[in-house]
């Protein structure tokens, strides 16, 4: 794989004058959980990484540099309190002035004039997360085994983090990286009519997201209504056109409520 021949350049380019680690969903195999990586397994016997991120990273993050990156092997965690990496409130901030446990991105070079990486054009856009895991338990899907609990935020607080990228670095598009943005529907349905009221107040912005079908009776036309007053861009898959398939898939929707 290209990432197996990337560690191979770095290590002989740098030797050991660098520390090489990975993470994220890509490292596991279907099924794997807990410290269980195949794949990971291979690149540190091989020597070609130091070091493995497995499940969440707020807390193998900063226990990797407390240990000024000298640590060799996997670290994981999982656990059901939502990740805050990505966006501190202000008062968080300032417990930290040095900002030894506080990581927090700097989008000031994605956002400025002119710079998109988009296939469609668009700016490019600060990720956020509403929501982990997923509700459903899918036959085919391993988002149970990678996040296998699932937690969601309050819309209140997705709402102060896109007024926090708006006003800090001018951004007007969003992208969440949830599985299942509408895993909650009154929570989300709450967060989009507060972001509709904070439109009112602002500059229309733009999101996309990862959108769950589900039965009719829990997509009234009232939520519609402000998807679309929210201006959101949704992204959704139709698994197949076999109710007796859908079924075996767990998905909890028939094609009735596709169509």
């Amino acid at each position: 794989s290209w990432a197996k021949v990337i560690s191979l350049f770095l290590r002989g380019w740098f030797k050991r004058q660098i520390k090489i680690g990975m993470g994220g969903q890509g490292l596991r195999n279907p099924g794997e959980t807990l410290y269980e990586c195949e794949w990971a397994d291979s690149l540190l016997d091989k020597g070609l990484v130091d070091f493995g991120l497995l499940g969440q990273s707020d807390k193998t993050l900063v226990k990797l540099i407390n240990d000024n990156f000298e640590f060799k092997g996997k670290l994981y965690d999982q656990g059901k309190q939502f990740p805050k990496i990505g966006f501190h409130t202000k008062d968080l901030i300032d417990i930290d002035k040095k900002r030894q446990n506080i990581f927090d991105p700097d989008y000031h070079a994605f956002t400025s004039e002119g710079h998109s990486i988009t296939a469609n054009g668009d700016p490019w856009k600060p990720i956020i997360y509403f929501t982990q895991g997923c509700v459903k338990k899918c036959t085919f899907c391993d988002v149970p085994q990678i996040t296998p609990q699932w937690a969601m935020r309050t819309a209140e607080e997705v709402i102060a983090e896109i007024d926090h990228y708006y006003n800090e670095v001018g951004a007007t598009g969003f992208s969440f990286a949830d599985n299942t943005i509408n895993g909650s529907d009154s929570e989300f349905l709450k967060f989009l009519k507060l972001l509709v009221k904070w439109q009112d107040k602002n500059e229309p912005v733009f999101w996309s997201c990862q959108y769950a079908l589900k039965r009719k009776k829990q997509q009234p036309e009232e939520l519609f209504d402000y998807l679309s007053q929210a201006n959101g861009r949704l992204s959704i898959g139709f698994d197949h056109v076999s109710d007796v398939i859908l079924t075996h898939m767990k998905k909890l929707y028939v094609w009735d409520d596709i169509k």
